[in-house]
């Protein structure tokens, strides 16, 4: 009916001469040229897992598989109706007379034509199994791979270039601060520098490396610490002060003389593996990302105008969640060994706008408290009747323990 508007529908899809076409022809023919508003309902769907933001590989590990970071500090987007060249998120309309033909499947063709059997309509239609376009393969027609002429496109630099730019309402919020697990005491959070004094105890691929959303705290208790968790709320601390209050607090001590001897056991605490970092800096409310295009490490700051940012390591949101914590809150002894645990980390923080919730992040713990026993021994034992009859019998040795936390001196 629609082709009926212009009167030169072609012979296949003609509505014919009767009272029912001239009627449906007629009806077609007003709505198609008389104007008239309407509302519609359109559903937009995003496959998260596939997101990523910005230029640098950290900035994009950060947001990867991540609901967008908020670019105001209340944690909204757009601020009125949308139709500001600075809005977060826009849509702009565009006519299909400023869609370029990509890969030229129409160019040079005879549009004189319009028939099923035409090479224009061949070319638009790859599914017909006589097509004589210059398609190769399904996907490369305009009508499946539209594409904006790029001197058409609205931007920032041009907003009243091309399209029609249409109100767009926001009512989301979302993170201004996301939380990164890697083990502070090797990795350094102004850059990629590590210690040689502390191992990675995640053994991770660097900070922000492809692991990022995988990873696993295996300590080892003796050199390490035991892993520990009362469920307490903690800040995140400046780097020297990470030093002061947990580095200082918490790392196992050795005999000064016998350095293999472990004389006080130390603690992992969840402190150890939480990292907070926003992707804009916000100032006045609004935020801005870095000229170093590299995400903005984040701490705790309180009093007027402080972020009071604040984290917990807790039990993931599951049927059967895996133990979290082992000791009560104050207490100075452990309840079980965390092995097999898993740490959900939540937490909240005030970029200027208000408390939001951090972008979450959970780990998984490995650490094995209990004596191990080794069955190395030989096998079969042989034994002669002299060795049986000097002393009623021969001793031989299974096997070995080992005590996650006991050292043994090492001798060349």
């Amino acid at each position: 009916m629609i082709n009926a508007i212009t009167g030169n529908e072609t012979s296949f899809r003609s509505t014919g001469g009767n009272i029912i076409a001239d009627l449906l022809s007629g009806i077609s023919a007003y709505f198609g040229k008389s104007t008239f508003k309407g509302t519609a309902h359109i559903n937009f769907s995003f496959d998260m897992s596939k997101y990523t933001a910005e230029t640098s590989k950290d900035q994009q590990a950060l947001t990867a598989g991540r609901f967008f970071a908020a670019p105001n500090a209340d944690g909204t987007f757009n601020m009125g109706d949308g139709t500001s060249s600075t809005s977060a998120i826009r849509i702009t309309m565009y006519d299909s007379s400023q869609l370029v033909d990509p890969y030229n499947t129409t160019s040079g063709l005879d549009r004189q034509s319009d028939d099923a059997a035409s090479p224009l309509r061949k070319a638009l239609h790859i599914v017909q199994a006589d097509q004589t376009g210059q398609s190769g393969q399904s996907g490369m027609t305009p009508a499946d791979y539209a594409v904006i002429n790029k001197d058409d496109i609205t931007d920032s630099a041009n907003p009243d270039k091309g399209g029609t730019v249409y109100p767009t309402y926001t009512n989301f919020t979302s993170w201004t601060g996301a939380i990164v697990p890697y083990d502070r005491e090797h990795w350094s959070d102004d850059d990629s520098t590590e210690s040689t004094s502390f191992t990675d105890t995640m053994h991770s691929q660097g900070k922000f490396g492809s692991d990022l959303r995988y990873r696993t705290a295996s300590p080892d208790p003796a050199n390490d610490g035991v892993l520990v968790n009362d469920g307490s709320p903690f800040n995140i601390d400046k780097p020297a002060d990470f030093k002061t209050n947990y580095i200082d607090q918490y790392t196992p001590i050795f005999d000064k003389t016998n350095t293999a001897k472990l004389t006080t056991a130390g603690v992992v605490k969840p402190q150890r593996y939480a990292n907070v970092y926003s992707l804009y800096n916000y100032v006045n409310g609004v935020g801005t990302l870095p000229s170093s295009n590299e995400p903005v490490p984040v701490y705790t700051s309180t009093g007027t105008g402080g972020n009071n940012l604040s984290v917990t390591a807790g039990q993931e949101i599951a049927t059967k969640p895996a133990v979290a914590t082992n000791a009560a809150k104050g207490a100075t002894s452990v309840t079980s060994s965390l092995d097999k645990g898993r740490w959900r980390y939540t937490g909240t923080m005030d970029s200027g706008g208000g408390a939001l919730p951090l972008a979450d992040a959970t780990i998984s713990l490995s650490q094995p408290l209990k004596p191990q026993l080794t069955l190395n021994g030989q096998s079969p034992y042989i034994v002669s009747d002299a060795q049986l009859n000097a002393g009623g019998g021969v001793t031989k040795q299974l096997g070995t323990w080992r005590d996650p936390l006991g050292l043994v001196v090492q001798t060349a």
